[in-house]
């Protein structure tokens, strides 16, 4: 599930999300749990009851099984576990998840880099204009 699928999801908490996902993709509990690292369902089971919390550190491998944006996974993740750190996070790095046309140009910039620096010359006029300078090899 891409980020703007997500963003038009109905769930409004991970466990809901979780629920959702494995619905979708015919997922037991204890399949979830597999692709976790955990021996059991009953793990999944107490995070969507809402008795335990989803690690951060699992954020990648849940997204990977559930097919979901990481991203915008771990967003939610931080914003239950603790929101002020969520907040601090985005305040000091910019947002956690990008758009897909946003992922794409980053992704292409750095694949075309190859050990030439690039600067970015952004142009705000009606709508963004990004404007690439590519410099010496360093």
């Amino acid at each position: 599930m891409t980020s703007e699928e997500m963003a038009g999801n109905p769930a409004k908490t991970v466990s809901q999300l979780i629920t959702i996902s494995q619905e979708r993709l015919g997922l037991s509990d204890d399949q979830l749990a597999a692709a976790l690292g955990y021996e059991s369902g009953n793990v999944v089971a107490c995070i969507k009851k809402g008795l335990m919390r989803l690690p951060a550190g699992r954020v990648p491998e849940l997204a990977q099984a559930l097919e979901l944006a990481p991203g915008q996974l771990m967003r939610m993740v931080l914003k239950e576990l603790d929101p002020t750190t969520l907040a601090a996070i985005e305040t000091c790095l910019g947002p956690l998840h990008l758009t897909p046309g946003e992922a794409q140009l980053i992704t292409t910039l750095r694949q075309e880099q190859k050990g030439k620096g690039i600067a970015p010359i952004l142009h705000k006029a009606d709508s963004l204009v990004a404007a690439l300078v590519i410099g010496e090899a360093q």
